[in-house]
């Protein structure tokens, strides 16, 4: 797995509104259920989430899912795609962001996978929403993440709220500074 940088991202995070972040690939993951989650809590909280930024790529009926979603629920000045782009250019998108996006559908194969990305969003300062796959429950219970949510549209809306219910307080600075210690915690989950 390309692992990259020890930490994306060191800059502070600023907690005035929600900057989500999603990174990875969009195939068989149903990216649109976190693009209609959005509009449901933004439906209750209105000018509370400033951007949700998906970069990332997969089959054009992946893509068109995510876009229709956006067109569906007038999110276009909120969501944007910004297709794939490389380990080395992510920077600026961990800088701005505040919130990652581990997003796997609960599905047999998926459960035992822990997700590289959720360690990056860890190790760069940023709550994480995760999927309650197995791998990822794991994790959570090793403090990495901090919501679990199943993998619907009214569960990563719930998922949101619980976030913003304590937005206001800085994050506390992550355990895992490292890959070394992200490595440490992936070899005690997998043995």
């Amino acid at each position: 797995l390309p692992l990259g940088a020890d930490v994306i991202s060191a800059e502070p995070k600023r907690y005035d509104k929600m900057r989500l972040l999603y990174v990875g690939t969009f195939v068989h993951r149903e990216m649109e259920k976190t693009v209609e989650g959005v509009a449901r809590f933004l439906a209750v909280n209105p000018n509370t989430i400033e951007c949700y930024d998906i970069v990332g790529t997969g089959s054009a009926k992946d893509v068109k899912r995510i876009e229709d979603t956006v067109q569906t629920f007038g999110l276009q000045n909120v969501v944007r795609l910004h297709g794939y782009v490389p380990q080395s250019q992510l920077h600026p998108f961990f800088d701005h962001a505040n919130i990652g996006v581990t997003f796997v559908p609960i599905k047999p194969w998926y459960q035992h996978q822990p997700p590289t990305k959720a360690l990056e969003y860890e190790a760069s300062g940023l709550y994480g929403i995760l999927t309650a796959t197995q791998a990822n429950n794991e994790l959570h219970s090793n403090g990495i993440g901090d919501e679990l949510c199943l993998d619907t549209a009214e569960a990563f809306a719930e998922a949101l709220q619980k976030l913003h219910s304590r937005f206001n307080q800085n994050r506390p600075a992550t355990h895992v500074t490292s890959w070394k210690e992200i490595a440490d915690v992936v070899r005690g989950l997998v043995g």
